[in-house]
């Protein structure tokens, strides 16, 4: 039994060390979406090629806004057409994620 885990034994780290440098890669390779959250509403906004990308483009959407408007780091009041106030969240997730999809589920 024992030579029959010896080859096994030897295959395994190198087997190990391709799932990971694949892993690592495809990870490196992911997009990072800024979403615009108006409750009920997602809206896709914009496409970056990494987290700090988009977070620092949430930080100059917020910075050209008014700051009578801006309500904490990444969200700000906006106008809608009823004539009442609602407050919009910026979001960046990895373009793998969809904000849209719930993540509970009813029971």
């Amino acid at each position: 039994m024992k030579t029959m885990l010896a080859p096994l034994a030897r295959l395994l780290p190198g087997a190990l060390l391709a799932v990971l440098t694949l892993v690592s890669s495809a990870w490196a390779g992911c997009a990072w979406v800024m979403w615009i959250h108006t409750p009920p509403q997602w809206q896709l906004f914009e496409a970056h090629s990494t987290e700090i990308g988009c977070k620092s483009a949430i930080k100059a959407f917020m910075a050209n806004l008014k700051p009578e408007i801006r309500f904490g780091p990444t969200s700000y009041w906006i106008s809608v057409g009823d004539g009442n106030q609602r407050i919009s969240t910026l979001l960046c997730v990895p373009d793998t994620l969809d904000p849209r999809e719930s993540t509970t589920s009813a029971r």
